[in-house]
């Protein structure tokens, strides 16, 4: 195939960067004092990380939720060094250099599960910051 592939697309997705920035400073605003932070994993649910996050994060956002620490490694090349990036999946074994080079912050999905535990993290006097997730049922479910 030759030519310009959004030539032969169905449709073509515009997001809208402003509008995406304006939204979250709206929920910022109704959250205060509390932090709001953006979920842009899945390539920011298909919208495009690489220009939704740098948006958000000139909108004031400093946190930021990924899926994977693949997603969060490449999050960190677009955002600027004071952005918090947090994995979901958390630390999986033998990637705590990973997260120490790249800055992102585990999720603990699991009481039992926690970064302490990795070798490399183990004497090296080095704080590590981490979420907790935590899912809460309402009674009536």
């Amino acid at each position: 195939m030759t030519g310009n592939p959004a030539n032969r697309a169905g449709a073509v997705l515009e997001a809208d960067l402003a509008g995406i920035a304006e939204n979250w400073r709206c929920l910022a605003r109704r959250v205060e004092p509390a932090g709001c932070a953006a979920v842009v994993k899945a390539d920011a649910y298909g919208l495009g990380a690489a220009s939704v996050a740098p948006a958000l994060a000139a909108a004031g956002c400093r946190r930021f939720f990924v899926a994977t620490i693949d997603e969060g490694i490449a999050l960190r090349t677009v955002l600027p060094e004071s952005a918090e990036i947090a994995v979901f999946n958390g630390l999986p074994p033998g990637c705590a250099e990973d997260f120490f080079e790249f800055r992102l912050v585990p999720v603990l999905n699991d009481p039992g599960r926690s970064p302490i535990g990795d070798p490399p993290l183990r004497g090296t006097g080095k704080g590590r910051p981490s979420c907790m997730s935590i899912r809460v049922w309402p009674a009536w479910a």
